[in-house]
């Protein structure tokens, strides 16, 4: 369960944020693909195949679960075998960033049937895509949202009200994440600032703030935030911060000079460009 945050600054255009919020400790590879003649950057989750980022159009898709209350159910629980949960969705997003406009890749993800809070944006346009199967049904709403509005979304529907949690802690967590977001995106004025909103915790309850962490108190099921996201399509970069993760990357084949888009790794709340630099980065913030 996730947080996606978005806000037009004057400097850097449209600028998406996401919290991805897990029950096990993903591994995730940065990728760039180069079929279709498309420059594709996204990060790959290694066991359910998610997908999300950026093309060289200056495309950008990020996406929060908020399906069917069934489909909430079964994502809250942290699988069994990863190699049995390919993201259906993930491919989708990989197929909508082959798409050269924001409209044509809104059009894709509502061919291909694509679930949940998805907001698809470039550096002047921002389009937000609310989508479940309801029974049996495909039902979506589609707002682009002015430049003056912010737009925030977690794990439940409001322009399709039936969309994700509805009741109890679930449905209040997803509430309070979404207001705190808002509140402290009112202010921002960079892209820091905008991690900065998704970076807010509560230590004495942590499921019910932007950032989770793990209560290790508690002995039942939670979800933590795995990393932070930060896509600008006006610069055409993606930008992640390993938490309780583990990503793969290679600079020197992710950031050639020749590339339309680039890779920065976040660190220490500082968005930070490495030069010449490959491993294998595993960060731990319990």
């Amino acid at each position: 369960m996730c947080v996606i945050a978005l806000k037009y600054l004057e400097k850097y255009g449209w600028v998406g944020g996401k919290n991805r919020d897990r029950a096990y400790k993903p591994i995730v590879h940065i990728k760039k693909s180069f079929r279709r003649d498309t420059e594709r950057l996204f990060i790959w989750d290694d066991g359910t195949k998610w997908t999300e980022g950026i093309n060289e159009y200056g495309v950008g898709i990020i996406s929060a679960a908020s399906g069917s209350p069934k489909e909430m159910k079964k994502d809250e629980k942290a699988p069994k075998d990863l190699e049995k949960l390919q993201s259906k969705d993930g491919k989708r997003i990989r197929t909508a960033l082959f798409e050269k406009t924001v409209d044509s890749a809104l059009k894709q993800l509502i061919e291909d049937n694509v679930i949940g809070n998805t907001a698809i944006f470039s550096g002047e346009k921002c389009v937000l895509l609310e989508s479940a199967v309801m029974a049996g049904e495909y039902k979506y709403e589609t707002r682009e949202f002015k430049k003056d509005e912010i737009l925030v979304r977690t794990n439940h529907g409001i322009v399709v009200p039936g969309m994700g949690y509805q009741h109890g802690d679930n449905r209040k967590s997803s509430e309070v994440r979404r207001d705190m977001t808002i509140e402290k995106l009112e202010d921002a004025s960079s892209p820091k600032d905008v991690l900065d909103a998704l970076s807010q915790v509560d230590k004495k309850d942590p499921q019910f703030a932007p950032l989770r962490k793990v209560d290790k108190s508690s002995s039942e099921m939670q979800l933590w935030t795995s990393g932070q996201l930060i896509v600008m399509p006006k610069e055409k970069s993606l930008h992640y911060k390993p938490l309780n993760s583990k990503v793969e990357f290679d600079l020197n084949k992710l950031n050639s000079e020749d590339h339309k888009t680039k890779f920065e790794v976040i660190s220490n709340n500082n968005l930070l460009e490495l030069r010449g630099v490959s491993g294998f980065l595993e960060f731990l913030e319990l």
